[in-house]
C-alpha cells in the first residue's frame, strides 16, 4: 500500500488526505448540482458542506481520542495533530458532530432543513466510497486475519503490518467502500420516485448503519473498542450503527406519515 503518494520537497502528500479531499470535492459538486435541480441556492449548499467538513474532522478526532487516551498521555499536543496522514479519526464522531453543526447552521440561516439534507445525503455515501479507498492505501481500518481467497496482506511500515505482520486479512476498507458506492446508486435511484421530505436522508444513513454493522464483524479492533450491550459484545461502532439504524427507521416512519397527512 502507499501511505505517501509523493513528496513536495520535504513535505509528504498522504494518500488518505488526498482521497479525503477528492471525496469532499466530488461530494460538493454532486450536492450543488442537485441543489440547482431542486431550486435550492447552490451557495448555501457550499456553506453547509464547509460546516460539515470542519465539524466532521473535529468530531472524528474527538471520538478517536476518547477510545485511545493512552496514545496521548505525556504529549497532549499530538491530540490536535491530525495531519500525520490524516489518520486517528473515528467516523461516527464526525457524523454526530456534523449533523448537530449542520442543523444549527441551517436553523440560524433559515434554510429548509429536510430539502437541504436530502440534497446533500447522497454525497455522504459517495464520500464513504472514496475515503475508504484512502484507508486501504494508508493501511488502516483493516480486517481480521482470514484465509478467504480475496484476503490481502500489507507491506512493512503500514499500521496493519505492525499488528498482523504478513498475514492475510479481510479488505474491510473495500467492503465499506463498495457499500458506499452501492448506497449512492440506490439513493439516486430512489430519489427519482420523489420520496417524502427527509426519507432519502433516513434511507442513506440507515443503509450505511446496516452496512457498517455487518462489515465490522470482519474488522480488527483493539479490545478497548468493544462494549457489552444486552448481553452481546459489540464493537463500539456497531453500537453506534444500531442507533443510526433505529434513528433512520424512525425518520422514515415520520417522513411517510407527514406525506400522508
Amino acid at each position: 500500500m502507499h501511505p505517501e503518494i509523493l513528496r513536495i520537497g520535504p513535505t509528504p502528500v498522504y494518500s488518505y488526505g488526498v482521497m479525503l479531499v477528492i471525496s469532499f470535492a466530488l461530494g460538493i459538486m454532486l450536492a450543488t448540482r442537485r441543489a440547482r435541480e431542486r431550486g435550492l441556492p447552490a451557495e448555501a449548499v457550499l456553506d453547509v458542506a464547509t460546516v460539515i467538513l470542519i465539524s466532521a474532522i473535529v468530531g472524528s478526532r474527538l471520538l478517536y481520542i476518547v477510545f485511545h487516551v493512552e496514545e496521548f498521555q505525556g504529549n497532549w499536543l499530538d491530540a490536535v495533530n491530525i495531519f500525520k496522514g490524516l489518520t486517528g479519526l473515528s467516523m461516527f464522531g464526525g457524523i454526530a458532530l456534523a449533523i448537530v453543526a449542520a442543523l444549527i447552521y441551517m436553523r440560524r440561516k433559515g434554510l429548509p432543513v429536510w430539502p437541504m439534507a436530502d440534497t446533500i445525503a447522497p454525497s455522504y455515501a459517495l464520500g464513504v466510497g472514496f475515503t475508504r479507498i484512502g484507508c486501504l492505501l494508508n493501511g488502516c481500518c483493516f480486517g481480521r486475519p482470514t484465509e478467504v481467497p480475496w484476503g490481502i496482506s500489507f507491506p512493512p511500515g503500514c499500521a496493519a503490518s505492525a499488528v498482523v505482520g504478513a498475514a492475510h486479512v479481510h479488505p474491510t476498507q473495500l467492503y465499506e467502500s463498495l457499500a458506499g458506492f452501492v448506497i449512492l446508486l440506490a439513493a439516486l435511484r430512489i430519489d427519482r420516485i420523489n420520496p417524502p421530505r427527509g426519507m432519502l436522508t433516513a434511507i442513506v444513513f440507515g443503509l450505511y448503519g446496516a452496512a457498517r454493522f455487518v462489515v465490522d464483524f470482519f474488522r480488527l479492533y483493539e479490545d478497548n473498542n468493544f462494549v457489552s450491550w444486552l448481553g452481546f459484545r459489540l464493537a463500539s461502532s456497531q453500537a453506534f450503527s444500531l442507533f443510526m439504524i433505529v434513528g433512520a427507521v424512525v425518520g422514515m416512519l415520520i417522513a411517510g406519515r407527514a406525506r400522508r397527512n
